[in-house]
């Protein structure tokens, strides 16, 4: 009877678990990444700090816009610079996941059936991650930390306004009264640099996270779109503990496929959300699964009956 000396599992199993795997050090290197993006964060976010701190209690309204225009004029440039700090990480892991996954199966099934070796596509930035590419999303996180400043500013100004409004004072002359008479304007602006550091910091981790997180699943998808002949489609794998959430545990073991239905371009965009977990792993034909595990067992098994040599040939005088 055969004796099998090595645990047999389809080829779809091995493939899910170097992508798990792969995954695990592809999050170094995101997190790498997102050091890289806090450090220049962190220097212009001083640059911020030191100015917010110049308005003090006798500044005007008109003062601290002004100031406040150069703090967005700042926040346009730390943008563009981490922007081209990203460009470059994502395309290189881009291309490093691609030829991970095309070593993988090549490993596989290389014999069996032909895999495309085709270089990867490298303009990441064509593949953005739920309509928004990383330059974008980079930039908006500036733009909603400046606006927040400047609503908390408007707003302030807004009351002081009203205050004088109601106290009997016409509103011209409102219009012109240093509005930080008590010191409102002024220690809120002083206050709200924490506001401008904290929300440019979670929302910059975020968008590194997401396109990163993209960057994997597209490399995936590239390379199964590219090798049709050994895939059928991709399956949805969660990581399921007690931080999976509702959606992404539904749509565990969910598979699209090329020509059947569902089709692969009705799968949701990964990541489903921040800090999403899921990954694609692509699903192989049923006839190359048979080839592969005849190959396989070739390979891996042994007959009983066989006669195993004597290596010091004791028996033989």
């Amino acid at each position: 009877m055969p004796v099998r000396v090595a645990e047999k599992q389809t080829v779809d199993d091995k493939i899910l678990h170097s992508l798990l795997e792969e995954r695990v050090r592809f999050e170094k290197n995101q997190r790498a990444l997102d050091r890289k993006v806090q450090a220049v964060l962190r220097e212009h976010t001083a640059w911020v700090v030191d100015r917010l701190h110049e308005i003090d209690l006798s500044h005007s309204l008109d003062e601290a816009e002004a100031l406040l225009a150069a703090i967005r004029s700042r926040g346009r440039r730390a943008a563009e610079e981490i922007e081209q700090l990203v460009t470059p990480e994502l395309r290189r892991m881009y291309e490093q996941e691609y030829d991970h996954i095309n070593d993988v199966v090549d490993g596989l099934l290389g014999g069996v059936v032909d895999v495309n070796r085709e270089e990867p596509h490298s303009e990441y930035a064509e593949l953005p991650i739920h309509g928004v590419a990383p330059a974008a999303a980079i930039a908006n996180v500036f733009e909603r930390a400046e606006r927040a400043v400047q609503r908390k500013v408007e707003d302030l100004w807004s009351e002081e306004l009203q205050e004088a409004i109601d106290e009997g004072v016409t509103r011209r002359e409102a219009e012109t009264r240093d509005p930080s008479t008590e010191g409102k304007l002024g220690l809120a602006i002083t206050g709200m640099r924490m506001l401008y550091s904290r929300r440019a910091s979670r929302q910059l981790t975020r968008a590194v996270e997401e396109h990163s997180g993209a960057v994997f699943d597209r490399a995936v998808r590239q390379h199964s779109r590219e090798n049709q002949n050994i895939y059928r489609g991709m399956q949805h794998s969660a990581l399921l503990d007690e931080n999976t959430c509702p959606i992404c545990e539904g749509l565990h073991g969910e598979v699209w496929y090329y020509e059947a239905e569902p089709k692969i371009s009705e799968a949701p965009q990964l990541p489903i959300h921040p800090h999403c977990r899921c990954i694609r792993s692509p699903v192989v034909h049923e006839d190359v699964q048979m080839r592969y595990a005849a190959a396989w067992e070739e390979e891996h098994i042994v007959d009983e009956t066989t006669e195993p040599e004597d290596p010091l040939n004791v028996d033989q005088a």
